[in-house]
């Protein structure tokens, strides 16, 4: 009996496919930023919105292969007492790491996925849809971009939204009163 030249080519092609997307998905994974856990879930416990996005700012992401970032603490417990063969002056008088005046910055993408929740806003002010390249302005002061082909009409007056983490690093938007869920990218 022969063997069916479409038959072994298509099974050629379907573990080539699986075999790259699985190295692909594996260095992806691989190179991700670490992301202290335990930050994370500390921030998870406030319920109050502008709070817990301060809390997820101040995470930092370490680099490959190093150790989580320790949390940070408040200003007030960070007074300790010197390390021995240092000077007691130099371990009080040490500035904070960020002052407390300095307006919170909005979470980058990998901190909503980090989270494990999707980043709730709205859109400011009349929308009426979207197309390829459009820019939206969101209250949180955030700029976000349609990254795909997509086109979407909607009669709205800050609408919500959600940007919710999609595979491989890919964001997308829901808006209040459609279905539709265009690709989008984070501009500022």
């Amino acid at each position: 009996m022969k063997a069916n030249p479409l038959r072994i080519a298509f099974i050629v092609a379907t573990l080539t496919l699986t075999l790259t997307l699985t190295l692909t998905l594996t260095t992806a994974n691989a190179q991700a930023p670490a992301v202290n856990e335990n930050a994370v879930r500390d921030c998870r416990n406030f319920t109050d919105p502008a709070r817990r996005l301060a809390c997820y700012d101040a995470i930092q992401a370490a680099p490959i292969g190093a150790p989580p970032a320790p949390a940070a603490t408040p200003p007030a417990m960070a007074a300790t007492p010197p390390a021995p063969g240092t000077s007691a002056v130099a371990a009080v008088a040490a500035p904070p790491a960020r002052p407390a005046t300095a307006p919170p910055r909005p979470p980058q993408p990998s901190e909503v996925a980090a989270a494990g929740r999707p980043l709730e806003s709205s859109i400011v002010g009349r929308f009426e849809g979207w197309q390829p390249g459009d820019q939206l302005q969101f209250a949180n002061g955030q700029v976000w971009q349609i990254a795909d082909n997509s086109y979407g009409t909607l009669n709205a007056t800050n609408p919500k939204v959600k940007v919710v983490s999609g595979m491989l690093g890919a964001f997308f938007l829901e808006i209040e009163g459609t279905s539709r869920r265009p690709r989008i990218q984070r501009v500022r």
